[in-house]
């Protein structure tokens, strides 16, 4: 009888560490594919709304440009200003909708008519979709710094 309770407990203590070598293989697998979705996500998080917000600064400044061309037109047909005033309001308010605050200063400025402020747009627009300086903009200005070190001016 003592036997069979040592080849029992033998036969126990060899499944107990079956069973903890799975549960931590399993709890290993489980962990690295958490690390491995969680770098997924914030890259799909990063890049959500790409196209939504590139698709709604372009129609801000199509907008724009049909109100300023209406606005500064020399008869000025009444009817065709409002509608295009209508359609630059929406696109800002889709704009606020969606854009950071950065890019959301920018418009408020366009849309107030700042001087400088569709350039100001632009640019945060580029920033926030993620678009620097061209490569040829960045060599040429390291160029110029260096010239004007070199050469004083």
């Amino acid at each position: 009888m003592a036997d069979l309770w040592a080849d029992i407990s033998k036969q126990l203590v060899q499944g107990a560490d079956v069973l903890l070598g799975a549960f931590i293989g399993a709890g290993s697998a489980a962990f690295a594919a958490y690390l491995a979705d969680r770098r997924r996500f914030k890259r799909e998080d990063k890049y959500r709304d790409y196209a939504d917000r590139r698709q709604v600064y372009l129609e801000f400044l199509a907008s724009w440009h049909s109100y300023e061309e209406t606005r500064t037109r020399t008869p000025r047909d009444q009817k065709e200003f409002e509608k295009a005033e209508l359609q630059f309001q929406r696109s800002f308010n889709a704009l606020s909708l969606i854009a950071p605050e950065e890019v959301h200063a920018a418009a408020a400025s366009v849309r107030d008519g700042e001087d400088g402020a569709p350039g100001r747009f632009w640019k945060a627009a580029r920033k926030d979709l993620g678009k620097g300086r061209p490569w040829w903009r960045r060599a040429f200005g390291k160029l110029r710094s260096w010239w004007r070190r070199m050469f004083g001016g």
